[in-house]
């Protein structure tokens, strides 16, 4: 038996208030998010990051040209390629607050 791995995601912009976004990303799968102090946040496993309008964006590529197994993601909102992160994040003294937990 198959199982599926539902995600959240929060939606922004013109959305009723409260409303969210699921969608099914295929077989069970181990995704991990986290958030780096005063960084950005790291995703490892299988995922794709698409835009409102529905176009795939591709990670910048890992610099020895391997596929990218890990996905950086800007927190900051200061990088020049959001929303993947460039490490603007350090030169603009980011900080990020206090972790919540569920």
């Amino acid at each position: 038996m198959q199982k599926r791995v539902c995600m959240r995601l929060r939606t922004r912009g013109n959305t009723p208030a409260g409303a969210r976004e699921y969608r099914y990303i295929g077989k069970m799968t181990t995704v991990t998010i986290t958030p780096k102090s005063n960084g950005p946040l790291i995703v490892e496993g299988p995922v794709r990051i698409v835009t409102p309008d529905g176009r795939e964006l591709t990670p910048p590529p890992r610099k020895d040209g391997k596929p990218t197994e890990v996905v950086v993601l800007c927190r900051c909102g200061g990088s020049a390629t959001k929303p993947f992160c460039d490490g603007t994040h350090k030169r603009n003294g980011f900080q990020d607050g206090s972790v919540t937990t569920a």
